[in-house]
């Protein structure tokens, strides 16, 4: 890598961008690639059309967290990766079922991955996939030996199979690798197998239902190659459990931390009940999980309606730390403004010339107004479109003393 990595580190992100062009071109990549700092990523040309896109930020996290003596071979390992694009699939899908797995992503993934082509003015990719809980979603790859290859909903028309019947011989053929669960005095369980689908194994839960915990199993897949599973009755578990989601959201490729109960095959969103000592924990997990989703979508969606003119505010989801310890997540209404509200735990109201703080709970602002909000369709995380303006009765009506 040089001497400017072997003394000081690793590549700063431009000279990563730029290490990885020349690996790519030294390895035989045909196509031509432009570095986009701004957005930190590599954009793919066949002569003038665009062929694809690499989002360079996890993949620079991860070769920073590797020691200096395996960057060499991280950077051969992602190459390959990112060379696997010209794999055809297998034209039969009896031939391809064997090495198709599932893949738990958040449900922001998928969107971000549409807003991006809108947003360049071009048609995403039709990939299916299956909800999990509020946050989550389920989609099939073709596994490479260096990389996923994400199952489109052409392929499976080309194979003549539906989404169900795809992911059934994913999930089974899940259920069959090898995978190791590693137990916290049998109260906190995570997958550790490192082989990319640890995060997947939520799929598998007659596997989970047989992990001995306190009360319902309750999940969070704070990042790819996390899965944590605690029992709902078990304070110490799931402080364990919180504490350990809280680690893994720093580490590359965060996903969501907010917590799920297993209800028969299915998991629902859950939270501790009111007055539970545990509440204000894994009420900033759940900010700092949405706050990162809400982050990535305000400028694609921005970028989206520059594209199709027009004019909407994409209001921010901010949070604050109370005086009381806990982090509050809000959004800013303002009057005369149309605008793109994310759903946070209040709503704060500004209009010229306001003299004191306005602001309500969210679940009260709907119940009173909420004939002034409109859900965007089609569009995770969540936003509610909002022109008008509460009356001056009403917002006397929302008014939150604590604030």
């Amino acid at each position: 890598m040089g001497l400017i990595d072997r003394f000081l580190g690793p590549a700063r992100p431009d000279r990563f961008a730029q290490q990885l062009i020349s690996a790519m071109r030294q390895a035989g990549d045909p196509r031509s690639a432009v570095y986009d700092p701004a957005e930190f990523q590599l954009k793919f040309y066949d002569g003038e059309k665009e062929v694809g896109i690499a989002s360079l930020r996890n993949l620079y996290d991860e070769y920073c967290k590797v020691p200096r003596n395996m960057r060499r071979h991280q950077m051969r390992h992602v190459v390959r990766a990112l060379l696997s694009y010209h794999k055809e699939l297998p034209e039969e899908f009896a031939d391809a079922q064997c090495d198709l797995r599932p893949m738990v992503r958040t449900r922001s993934y998928f969107d971000m991955i549409r807003l991006q082509q809108e947003a360049e003015g071009n048609e995403g990719p039709n990939i299916p996939y299956q909800p999990i809980g509020d946050h989550l979603a389920a989609s099939l790859v073709y596994d490479l030996p260096e990389s996923m290859r994400t199952i489109s909903q052409d392929s499976l028309d080309d194979w003549g199979i539906t989404y169900y019947e795809a992911m059934e011989a994913a999930r089974r053929n899940l259920e069959e690798a090898e995978f190791r669960f590693a137990g916290i005095d049998e109260r906190v369980y995570a997958s550790v197998t490192g082989d990319n689908y640890d995060a997947s194994r939520l799929l598998l839960t007659d596997l989970i239902r047989k992990l001995s915990v306190q009360g319902d199993h309750v999940a969070v897949v704070p990042n790819r190659d996390s899965l944590l599973i605690a029992g709902a009755d078990d304070e110490q578990g799931l402080a364990i459990l919180a504490e350990l989601a809280d680690k893994a959201l720093e580490e590359p490729r965060p996903m969501c931390a907010i917590p799920m109960r297993l209800d028969g095959d299915e998991w629902v969103p859950w939270f501790p009940p009111p007055g539970h000592p545990l509440t204000d924990k894994f009420r900033l997990l759940e900010v700092k999980s949405l706050y990162g989703e809400y982050a990535d979508q305000k400028p694609l969606l921005d970028a989206v309606h520059e594209k199709q003119g027009v004019d909407v505010f994409v209001a921010t989801y901010s949070a604050i730390e109370k005086e009381s310890g806990e982090v509050m997540s809000y959004c800013v209404w303002s009057k005369g403004v149309d605008a793109y509200l994310p759903k946070t735990q209040k709503v704060m109201f500004v209009e010229e010339g306001q003299q004191e703080l306005i602001g309500g709970d969210w679940d009260a602002v709907q119940r009173v107004v909420g004939r002034l909000m409109a859900p965007v369709e089609d569009l995770y995380p969540p936003r509610w479109r909002v022109r008008d303006f509460p009356s001056a009765a009403e917002l006397e009506q929302l008014r939150d003393k604590s604030l």
